[in-house]
């Protein structure tokens, strides 16, 4: 198995899972936070539906500079957020898909004002800054679920509501 399909069998499975968590957001709640500091599920979701910039950012460019980056388009209501999500996810699927071994090791650069930031091989971008980032964010979401009696969906096994999907 090539390094390849072994990113895009962890990208696919993790993806999906998240997607479940944000089919369940829902109009009424997009306001909702737990707590005054914390991030409302609006932001948790929108933060989710668009961290495969990052992706995007690293498969098309060797170096990016963090001032550079291009608004994101709004997502207002539970909908907006999963269908950006869809979008971003299908658009960075496809450039791993049609990348290379080779292409994943190669490094990529966040700047700020031609200072790097931080340097990581494309892989990395998508283990760390993409797939990792978002089961993080993931765990939290199902945790505003559940404060939102909201049924938290089957993660990586059964959860108090659902038993585990196949």
């Amino acid at each position: 198995m090539t390094q390849i399909n072994e990113l895009l069998a962890t990208y696919d499975r993790e993806t999906a899972i998240t997607r479940t968590l944000l089919q369940r957001l829902t109009n009424e709640t997009l306001s909702w936070k737990p707590h005054p500091k914390s991030t409302s599920m609006e932001g948790l979701g929108r933060h989710l539906a668009h961290m495969f910039t990052w992706g995007l950012l690293s498969f098309t460019q060797s170096e990016s500079d963090i001032n550079a980056r291009t608004p994101m388009p709004p997502t207002q209501t539970a909908e907006d957020i999963l269908t950006a999500f869809d979008r971003n996810v299908a658009a960075v699927r496809s450039l791993i898909e049609k990348s290379s071994d080779k292409n994943l090791k190669e490094m990529w650069s966040l700047t700020h004002n031609g200072q790097t930031i931080m340097a990581m091989s494309r892989s990395n971008v998508v283990y760390s800054m993409i797939l990792s980032h978002m089961i993080h964010h993931r765990g939290q979401l199902s945790v505003y679920l559940r404060l939102n009696e909201i049924p938290v969906p089957s993660i990586y096994g059964p959860s108090a509501d659902e038993p585990m999907t196949t």
